[in-house]
């Protein structure tokens, strides 16, 4: 039997995080996501 392992991640979070890191604030009206972008490549 093959022992399995899934992880689960936020991505809301890791964005946040990444916004965090490249702006210096956690403040979200400081932010703006451009999710459409993502999604036309």
């Amino acid at each position: 039997m093959r022992s399995r392992c899934v992880v689960y991640v936020d991505a809301g979070y890791l964005l946040a995080a990444a916004a965090t890191r490249a702006t210096g604030t956690s403040l979200r009206s400081g932010i703006v996501t451009d999710t459409n972008a993502w999604w036309t490549h």
